[in-house]
Order: structure tokens, then C-alpha cells, then sequence
């Protein structure tokens, strides 16, 4: 289904009206027969079934049927109301039949009646012996007749022009949505996701897929929209042949049934959809994807054949996606410049900045600060006895314990090979500082550490701190106190933290 507001698992009541629709002319011919006297005036035929009409294969229309029954016995007026549409085995059908027929008429009066007589027999004098009269009467029912034609196909012209407009604008909406949304998902597979749903729902396609590069002019499916459980099973995870024309950024792909069967007929074969708009994700010269889009029928009113403005809203999303992509690897390149490989913590560069950013800041609040150097005890012995990569599992395991310890608004770095730091910011004074480092050593002192085969070991830590703005307000200042504490805690046998102390830290 297609329409916004038909979801999967709505109820519907299915109507089937017969596809003769010469049914009606009794029904017309009973309704003047109850007229009992009166004098009808004009009719009017509410339809949804004309519109329904061409997109559910029917050739001939009720309107049709009623005009020629109804005839020239009275004016009729004619409104196309609405109409819904829905897959129904398979194929797209109309789910609105209704139409109604209104006849107005007007009691009739005794003087209206000899009125009505006396204009009969003139008229009847005029038609029997003016043939010229006669004939203008028939070349104005032949003028109406054209006219209603003209009429008929300026309508269907409008309709072309409105689909065409709102294409355009659900494009541009579209477009508009995304360069939004985009910025705030996270994951490469979750915003390619987000794009094909609306895609689908925005722009009216019935099956949209990202292929992304597998192998050498080959591609897999990434994201499928509008395919069932079945289809993906088959798709996902296959190797699709691409031809080299769909991958020219400059030039994206159109297929309708304008085209050969022949014509691309591999994709559209293993892809499911026969006719689409196809375009290539690229990043410097390098195709990320192939964003396809497209329908499984071209059927008036609401499914009409893929054209230019189709071509470029997706040609628009396309680049859109590119840029987005840029903007993440730009993004990726920044964290790596800025973080610590092994760990994932903050680098020396990095936290030296962000500490001298909230110095500068100035405490205005009064809040004090903590400078914490932690050292990882004996860490040389580890690497010696376990190998390196013990080593790095061991740092790892720090880290981690740093983050569960600390708050998210600390800045927590890794600044040498077993030396890590914490800026802890606005603490509320020493003893809270002293309970947060007593639960970080003790969770430590606690945590099983991979040696050899199954066999664990554990590790302590030393621990220096200098407290901003008592013992400093800036980076090299604080850095140089908390250094000379840590080398306390070491002196006195580690395993310890110590606070720097002006009068019993020694320089």
C-alpha cells in the first residue's frame, strides 16, 4: 500500500462492482419514473468510480453510461470526489465505487403546465417549419458535446501538472527533512535506513535498495525498503552484477516502460522492480553506493511513469548522502586525531586544551577542580611477563575502570604509556574527591586481569593530585604538584593516592 494513512493491519471492506457497468441504466430509468409528475431540472452524479475507473483496468467509465442513458431530458453536472488505492492481489486496485445520482426537479403548477403547452407548440411550429433553427440546435449540442471533450482533457492535463508540482514539493520537502535528520542518526547502516523510508513514503516508490561495493563491478544490498521477508532473505548478502552506466554520478539511470524489456534487464530482474531511478553515492571519486528507487507498475492516477523531476530528487538525495559521508569521515578523522588509539581515551594534545579550556573559564561559581596523574603500577613487569598484548588488555581494563569511576563531564586522557589522567571538575571538596579515589582503587585491586591461558592476575595503582585553583589555575602549574604527589604515593610504597600538600610534599 502507498497511502499514508493506510498501514499494514488496517481493516478494509472490499467492494466489487460488475465490470458491466450497463447495470445502471435501469436504475437511472427508475429514478425519472418516480418523478410522479414533476418537473426535472437538472441532475448531478457524485463519482468516485471514474477515478477508479482507468487505475483498476476498466475501460469503460459509469459516467459514461449515465450520460448516454440520461441523455438530453435533463442538464447533468458531474463531480469526481476522491478515491483510495491499495495493493489488492498483487496488483494496485481502486477501493472507492461509489457513485450517486441526484436528480432535482420542481412541482409542477397549473400555469407553468399551460406555459410549458403553449412553448411545446412553438417550439414544435418552429422545429416543423425552420430547418435553419433546427440546425443551430444540433450544431450547439455538437459544440457542447466538443467542449465537454476540451474540458475532459484539460482536466487530465491539470491533474498531470498537479502530480508533477507535488512531486516536486514532497521532493523538496524530502530534501529539506533529511539534510536535518541526517546530522542525527548515528551508523552508516541506520541513516541509509532512515533514507529509503522516506524515500518510499515522500515520494510515492513502491521498492528502494542501497547497493554498496563487494567486489569488482559487483554489489551487495545494504538496505532494502518495500521488499518482503522472503525477497530479502534472497537478496541480502548476494553479489549483484552493476553495469558501468549506472555508475556515472553525472548521468543517473531512468527506466520505464518506455525502454526495451532488454534494456537493464538483469538488475531490474534480480532487484524485482522494472522500472526505476538509479544514482551513485560518491566520495572523492570513490562510489559508496547505488541508491535505486523505483515502482513494480505505471498506472494513472497516482502511479504515473518515473520521470525528470523523479531523476533529480534522487540524483539530489544521492549527493546529499555523499556529502553526509564526507562529513562523517571528517568527523572520524578528527576522533582519531584526538583520541588515544589503544584506549579510546583523550590524548596528551587534547586534554591539555580541554583543561586549559576550563581554567580560562574563570570560577565565577567558586568551584574547585582536581588534577589527578594515575600510574599503573609494575607496569614494565606485565609487559615482561605476559607479553605486550597483556599489556594492552591491561590498559584497556584501566580505562574502563577510569569510566566507570568518573563522571561524564571529566576529561579523562591517556598521556604516556602507563600514565592516564583525569581532570575531575567542580568537586564539592577533598572528602568527596577522597571517596571517589577510594572506590577506584578498590574496584581495581579487585579486577581480574588476563595473564596466560585461564590464569588472571591483579595490579595496583599510584596516585598523585592537585587541587585549581589552591594549588595552581594553570595546566603546568597543577600538572607539576600532582606529579610531585604522585612521586610520593610511590615513595611510600604505592598502591596509595596522595594530595599535594605544600608543606609535606617534597619537589
Amino acid at each position: 500500500m502507498f497511502e499514508p494513512d493506510m498501514d499494514e493491519g488496517t481493516e478494509f471492506q472490499i467492494m466489487f462492482r460488475s465490470l458491466d457497468p450497463h447495470y445502471m441504466k435501469p436504475k437511472i430509468e427508475a429514478l425519472f419514473d418516480r418523478l410522479d409528475g414533476r418537473e426535472p431540472v437538472f441532475a448531478m452524479y457524485i463519482d468516485c468510480a471514474g477515478r477508479c475507473a482507468g487505475y483498476g483496468g476498466i475501460d469503460i467509465e459509469d459516467a459514461n453510461v449515465l450520460q448516454k442513458t440520461v441523455g438530453t431530458r435533463v442538464p447533468l453536472l458531474g463531480i469526481y470526489s476522491g478515491v483510495e488505492i491499495a495493493s489488492i492481489g498483487g496488483r494496485p486496485r481502486g477501493l472507492d465505487w461509489t457513485g450517486v445520482l441526484c436528480l432535482f426537479s420542481l412541482e409542477r403548477k397549473g400555469e407553468r403546465q399551460a406555459a410549458k403547452r403553449v412553448g411545446a407548440k412553438v417550439w414544435n411550429r418552429k422545429k416543423a417549419g425552420d430547418g435553419q433553427t433546427s440546425a443551430s440546435v444540433e450544431a450547439a449540442l455538437k459544440l457542447c458535446e466538443q467542449n465537454a471533450a476540451k474540458v475532459l482533457a484539460l482536466d487530465a492535463q491539470a491533474i498531470s501538472v498537479r502530480h508533477e508540482l507535488e512531486q516536486k514539493r514532497r521532493g523538496f520537502s524530502l530534501l529539506a527533512e533529511l539534510s536535518v535528520s541526517l546530522r542525527q542518526v548515528s551508523g552508516h547502516d541506520s541513516v541509509l535506513q532512515m533514507v529509503v523510508q522516506r524515500i518510499n513514503g515522500a515520494l510515492n516508490m513502491q521498492k528502494t535498495a542501497v547497493l554498496v561495493p563487494s567486489a569488482k563491478d559487483k554489489f551487495r544490498p545494504a538496505v532494502l525498503q518495500g521488499y518482503s521477508e522472503e525477497e530479502k532473505t534472497w537478496l541480502l548478502g548476494r553479489d549483484i552484477e552493476v553495469e558501468p552506466a549506472l555508475l556515472d554520478a553525472r548521468h543517473p539511470v531512468l527506466v520505464t516502460a518506455a525502454d526495451s524489456a532488454s534494456h537493464l534487464a538483469g538488475l531490474r530482474d534480480v532487484l524485482k522492480l522494472p522500472y526505476f531511478v538509479s544514482s551513485p553515492i560518491v566520495v572523492k571519486n570513490h562510489i559508496e553506493g547505488l541508491l535505486i528507487t523505483g515502482r513494480l507498475v505505471e498506472q494513472t492516477p497516482f502511479l504515473l511513469r518515473l520521470g525528470r523531476s523523479d531523476v533529480e530528487t534522487v540524483q539530489a538525495i544521492g549527493a546529499l548522502l555523499a556529502s553526509l559521508f564526507v562529513y562523517r569521515h571528517l568527523d572520524d578523522a578528527t576522533q582519531k586525531a584526538q583520541t588515544d588509539n589503544l584506549t579510546g581515551l583523550y590524548n596528551r594534545g587534547l586534554f591539555e586544551l580541554r583543561v586549559a579550556q576550563i581554567l580560562s573559564s574563570g570560577d565565577e561559581d567558586g568551584q574547585t577542580h582536581a588534577f589527578i596523574i594515575i600510574d599503573f603500577d609494575f607496569f614494565k613487569q606485565v609487559n615482561d611477563n605476559y607479553g605486550h598484548l597483556r599489556g594492552d588488555d591491561a590498559l584497556k581494563a584501566l580505562a574502563g575502570a577510569l569510566r566507570r569511576s568518573f563522571r561524564s563531564t571529566d576529561v579523562i586522557a591517556r598521556i604516556g604509556g602507563d600514565e592516564l589522567v583525569v581532570f575531575c571538575t567542580g568537586i564539592s571538596g577533598v572528602d568527596q574527591l577522597s571517596g571517589i579515589l577510594d572506590r577506584l582503587m578498590n574496584d581495581w585491586r579487585n579486577t581480574d586481569l588476563p595473564a596466560e591461558d585461564e590464569a588472571v592476575f591483579r595490579a595496583t595503582l599510584s596516585i598523585g593530585v592537585s587541587i585549581a585553583p589552591r594549588d595552581g589555575v594553570d595546566y603546568a602549574e597543577l600538572f607539576n604538584k600532582a606529579d610531585m604527589a604522585l612521586y610520593e604515593s610511590k615513595h611510600h610504597g604505592r598502591d596509595r593516592y596522595t594530595i599535594y600538600d605544600a608543606e609535606t610534599t617534597n619537589g
